[in-house]
């Protein structure tokens, strides 16, 4: 029995966005010059595993790179969410983060930190600002 797995279907679609031209989402990957490199269906479940639940989906930690070993992931919305390459990101002391994870560490909103981006303000000079002298545990 073929059963469709939510593992194999997730297998299909990224594979599909990578290699077929009609697929709809192929620009947003094929497109633009990312790869599928798992070799098969196995391959791919010999580096990735199981789902964790049925919040998580496939996302690529990089995500300029291929689908390939080391650069995939089962991810929440969230963490695809704070993934993506139309976040702007900030490094301050030594980490990168983008707006809305820098707000959450802040206990701000992320409109705070980017009125003072828009304002002018350099990442450093932002977040200094709205996290005053409070120590920064990272």
């Amino acid at each position: 029995m073929n059963q469709r797995t939510p593992e194999k279907q997730a297998y299909l679609d990224a594979r599909r966005r990578c290699i077929n031209p009609r697929c709809q989402r192929y620009e947003s990957y094929g497109g633009r010059g990312i790869e599928f490199k798992y070799s098969s269906f196995e391959a791919f479940m010999a580096d990735m595993g199981p789902r964790p639940s049925k919040l998580h989906s496939l996302d690529r930690i990089d995500v300029n790179g291929h689908y390939e070993p080391g650069n995939c992931r089962w991810a929440t919305m969230r963490e695809q969410t704070n993934n993506r390459r139309t976040n702007r990101l900030l490094t301050f002391a030594g980490q990168t983060k983008n707006i809305s994870a820098w707000a959450g560490f802040c206990r701000k909103t992320a409109e705070a930190i980017r009125n003072k981006l828009r304002n002018g303000a350099t990442a450093e000079t932002a977040l200094t600002s709205i996290l005053g002298n409070a120590q920064m545990t990272m």
